[in-house]
């Protein structure tokens, strides 16, 4: 990563249009991606849109789903942990969070993008051929799963934690940071597939879901599965107390479910 050509871009934010920045630049698709993932995790979040749009006006690519992505990840952060002035920048918090979810349904030639991806990304330091499909379908769910929690819609919760149970079961390996940058200062978000699993874990516990085959709870048996289960080694009822379970997903969320670095 360029760390002084980010920086002479922040010394001059302020006396030059960032328009006039972008002409002279020059700038590639795949470095202004990932210069919009280091302002995103900078929390540097109208920075990082800049960056992100501007990925649209590059001329080294014409595909630009993981620039929907970006976007759309950017709104989702403003709308759950931004400042009352961030949230200005897309109009308050339902705002932002309708146009993550529009950017999340952009979905057109995804294959192709994979392959024009796949040849370029060599050059760059920063960069993944197929990341954004994973991480757009994990925003599109917990953008349906919240609307389903807030408009207290248990069979809508259900649906959403089958297809959640889909993307842990096709994306084992799963981690946010895949093909991005660190902020200027190391700064991360700090999810993997265990925070996905420990998420659904407690949807599967606020909905009392049980397997059909075993009768055990699913939440338990998906925590054991996975070695997240703290200490409990069944998931027969009499083997475990209920509360044992409850705090093993208060503990794992603690853990698992901070977006950000400190």
């Amino acid at each position: 990563m360029r760390k002084i050509f980010y920086i002479f871009i922040i010394i001059f934010m302020s006396c030059e249009s960032f328009g006039e920045l972008k002409e002279e630049s020059g700038i590639s698709y795949y470095d202004s991606l990932a210069f919009g993932w280091q302002a995103f995790f900078d929390k540097d979040y109208e920075l990082a849109l800049n960056w992100f749009n501007t990925a649209y006006e590059s001329v080294d690519e014409d595909l630009h789903n993981s620039a929907h992505v970006g976007i759309a990840w950017t709104y989702h952060f403003i709308g759950n942990y931004g400042t009352e002035e961030e949230l200005e920048l897309c109009g308050g918090m339902q705002e932002c969070r309708n146009a993550a979810f529009e950017e999340f349904l952009y979905d057109t030639d995804e294959d192709d993008a994979i392959i024009s991806y796949n040849a370029n990304c060599v050059f760059f330091q920063f960069c993944c051929d197929d990341c954004f499909v994973e991480d757009r379908g994990l925003g599109l769910s917990f953008h349906y799963i919240k609307e389903a929690i807030d408009e207290e819609n248990q069979e809508e919760i259900i649906n959403q934690s089958l297809v959640l149970q889909q993307f842990v079961d096709d994306n084992i390996d799963y981690v946010f940071m895949e093909g991005k940058p660190t902020g200027t200062l190391g700064e991360i978000v700090i999810w993997d597939i265990n925070t996905v699993i420990v998420y659904l874990a407690d949807l599967y516990l606020r909905t009392n879901q049980t397997n059909t085959e075993t009768n055990n709870s699913k939440a338990c048996e998906l925590l054991l599965e996975h070695n997240l289960s703290c200490g409990i080694t069944s998931c027969q009822d009499e083997d475990y107390y209920y509360e044992d379970l409850v705090e093993c997903i208060e503990q794992k969320s603690a853990q698992n479910q901070i977006p950000f670095s400190q």
